[in-house]
């Protein structure tokens, strides 16, 4: 049976990435879990896709509001993230199905912009067939 959930609590979400995804790093754990605690469901979404009570793919949106620039009125943002399917899973259509529902979510919450970051050209075709379009803008980047 096909199941999808919001996620609603950050030790639920931490629990299953942690046992499904073999995370051993404390670090990250910890910082995970500080940062869901202070933003999940907040500004931060996940769709999550169970079977057999196993976590198989995530999608997350986040919420940013940006300063207007010229000429534009006030934009809220949405940032997609966390999108991971296990690879045996890939190919049957889950990540597209949660990618359409973050997409509608967005449209109910009102956010003007997604955007998202990738170098995989696989998951390139995936989000050319839920609708994102290549902006061939520059993007610069300083890492401090």
């Amino acid at each position: 049976r096909y199941r999808r959930r919001m996620c609603q609590c950050w030790r639920w979400w931490l629990n299953l990435f942690k046992k499904n995804y073999k995370i051993d790093d404390e670090k990250f754990y910890n910082n995970t879990k500080i940062f869901l605690l202070e933003n999940l469901n907040k500004n931060i979404y996940f769709l999550v896709k169970e079977l057999d009570n196993k976590l198989v793919s995530t999608c997350g949106i986040q919420l940013v509001k940006y300063m207007p620039l010229h000429k534009e009125e006030l934009v809220e943002r949405g940032y997609v993230c966390g999108v991971y399917t296990r690879e045996e899973y890939r190919k049957m259509g889950i990540q597209t199905h949660l990618l359409r529902e973050v997409i509608k979510f967005s449209k109910d919450k009102n956010i003007g912009i997604l955007e998202l970051k990738t170098s995989n050209p696989e998951a390139v075709k995936l989000y050319h067939k839920v609708g994102f379009k290549d902006n061939n803008s520059m993007k610069l980047e300083m890492f401090l």
